[in-house]
């Protein structure tokens, strides 16, 4: 999938072609009248099996399913244990590498105008929220830069650049436009979007 995030390089001799020797897709299943599950609840209960995340690769929610990524051994593990999400009974299933069908990530598109492309100027533009209660989110370690923690509100970004906002979501440096009249910071950004 070319929006995977979270992906392994795997080095193989030649003729060895089987990826489920090295990667694994189970599908996480629930009842949406009986509740929900969302990323982060699904990494939460994974987490609270005793796995590290560095064992996962992405988690593709959409409608009354997710699809998880993760190393082979993990995942008989995690077919055998998972059976709620929180306080939501789910149902989980291996899937075949061959022909998986999973949705784009739901983007919606916004050109905001920063101050600068700092990280505290352009999420203050983006969240609409004051540069003094972003600092604060930063150095706290809700932020993550391209999935990295970072405590720097100073810190540069350019296009591309992931930004993780706990309690907040995902958001994608999509294009910088360049500076308007005003000498602000034109820039075009990919705001992740729940799923209904």
């Amino acid at each position: 999938m070319p929006w995977a995030e979270r992906k392994i390089m795997v080095l193989t001799r030649q003729g060895e072609t089987d990826a489920s020797d090295y990667l694994a897709a189970l599908e996480i299943s629930w009842n949406s009248r009986f509740g929900s599950a969302g990323h982060r609840d699904i990494l939460g209960s994974l987490m609270g099996l005793g796995i590290v995340r560095e064992s996962l690769g992405d988690i593709a929610v959409e409608k009354e399913r997710a699809v998880v990524f993760m190393l082979p051994d993990m995942a008989k593990y995690v077919e055998g244990q998972l059976d709620r999400v929180g306080r939501t009974s789910v149902r989980v299933r291996a899937l075949s590498l061959d022909g998986l069908n999973l949705e784009e990530p739901a983007l919606d598109q916004q050109v905001i105008t920063a101050a600068s492309l700092r990280l505290d100027a352009l999420l203050s533009a983006a969240l609409k929220s004051s540069r003094s209660k972003i600092a604060a989110m930063i150095a706290s370690g809700q932020i993550k830069v391209n999935h990295e923690p970072v405590y720097r509100s100073d810190i540069r970004l350019t296009e591309d650049d992931l930004l993780s906002i706990r309690g907040w979501g995902r958001i994608r440096i999509h294009e910088v436009c360049g500076e308007t009249k005003k000498d602000r910071m034109r820039v075009v950004i990919d705001r992740y979007r729940k799923r209904e």
